[in-house]
């Protein structure tokens, strides 16, 4: 076990010494050449740069807002499929000179490749124009 930590130890004087001019003893005359630092160097590869334009097709959309009359014509094409739905909705309110006038309406389209389904619900209260 001794002779082992002697050998550690002479070894690692051996480094340091070589490592360092100078040390641990001022007059080295520098027996071991320095290692140089860092100890080892190399060029990592570089990974080549993803072209993507090759792998995909262009896709644009340009999303327009959807009116319910053109959500009843659209009829979809070989192999596509289809589903949209459209609600509109409005109230109206007043009371003048106490006669109180109240109006509302739901309007929704519904378009499931190509099958249209239309509801319409209204409400209204005040005296009849």
């Amino acid at each position: 076990m001794a002779v082992t930590t002697v050998l550690i130890v002479a070894s690692l004087v051996a480094i340091a010494s070589a490592g360092f001019p100078g040390f641990p003893w001022p007059e080295n005359d520098d027996v071991f050449p320095p290692l140089p630092v860092p100890f080892f160097e190399f060029d990592a590869p570089q990974p080549k740069p993803l072209n993507h334009n090759n792998r995909f097709k262009k896709f644009e959309f340009n999303f327009e807002p959807l009116n319910p009359e053109r959500l009843k014509k659209i009829v979809p094409g070989e192999n596509e499929y289809f589903k949209g739905k459209s609600v509109r909705s409005h109230s109206y309110s007043s009371n003048v000179n106490g006669v109180v006038n109240q109006e509302a309406s739901v309007i929704r389209v519904e378009n499931d490749n190509g099958k249209v389904n239309e509801e319409t619900i209204s409400f209204r209260k005040g005296p009849e124009r």
